[in-house]
């Protein structure tokens, strides 16, 4: 579900991409998977899967990037 739902919108892609960009534009350094799924998690129990799309649709769109260690970086 890509689309925001009136009944979850905290679940879609849309807001927990716009949550994994203000999480990495707000760290030092760059960040695992597991990390930003943790930090996502203090504020809303998300699935891993959901966070890995969310990533998926950003990576799609030119925004994130996986750096040679693993660790997940904002484009500029």
């Amino acid at each position: 579900m890509l689309i925001l739902t009136e009944r979850n919108p905290e679940t879609s892609l849309y807001y927990l991409g716009s949550e994994i960009l203000r999480i990495l534009s707000e760290q030092d350094s760059d960040l695992y998977l597991s990390e930003i799924h943790k930090l996502i998690s203090k504020k809303n129990i998300i699935g891993l899967n959901r966070v890995i799309l969310s990533l998926d649709w950003l990576y799609m769109i030119g925004l994130v990037e996986e750096s040679n260690e693993g660790k997940i970086t904002l484009c500029t």
